[in-house]
């Protein structure tokens, strides 16, 4: 049961480096230090908790409301394993389900070619559109910046200028950006 909610501790802090869930973390590292099944359980929250340096995330929806079928399935088969905590140490290589599962909370805008490039983008707070006419905002309280940026929960981001289009409806990850060639700059 320990090692179920030790590993659970890691998984609900995934990517947030929460520094109270840290210390916990760190505690149990130093109580758990003899015994190595829930030594390595521990490791693994800590790794979970700070996944690629608050970078990358573990969140089951994109863009706060869909899905992420990939990250659930991991997180799942994980899961589901990990009934039997003796049976995932065994076959300690299901971990790696967990891969499958992370993902980037930064946006990084690429060309055609997939080389990076800079572009403006503004980041807000995601307001419902669904319904409205025309094409309102997606973002309110927003702060312009250059890619690459980094997303937090709650978050959307939308393209400054229509210089460029998107191949995707959200502006989250990896985004491809192609030149709209009705964009004339403004003077």
């Amino acid at each position: 049961v320990s090692m179920n909610s030790i590993f659970a501790m890691g998984l609900c802090g995934a990517g947030t480096n929460n520094a109270r869930l840290a210390q916990l973390l760190r505690q149990l590292a130093s109580y758990y230090s003899r015994e190595q099944d829930a030594l390595f359980i521990t490791r693994l929250a800590q790794g979970l908790l700070h996944l690629g340096k608050g970078t990358m995330t573990m969140d089951v929806f994109n863009d706060a409301h869909v899905l992420n079928k990939v990250t659930l399935a991991s997180i799942l088969t994980t899961a589901v394993g990990l009934v039997s905590p003796s049976f995932m140490l065994k076959h300690h290589q299901l971990f790696y389900m967990l891969n499958a599962g992370i993902r980037p909370k930064f946006i990084l805008a690429l060309n055609d070619e997939g080389e990076p490039i800079k572009v403006n983008v503004r980041v807000g707070q995601a307001v419902e559109t669904v319904g409205q006419a025309g094409r309102p905002k997606k973002i309110t309280g927003w702060i312009t910046q250059s890619t690459p940026v980094l997303l937090n929960h709650g978050e959307r981001a939308e393209l400054e200028t229509d210089e460029y289009i998107s191949y995707t409806s959200h502006i989250e990850g990896v985004v491809i950006l192609r030149k709209n060639p009705d964009y004339r700059e403004e003077e």
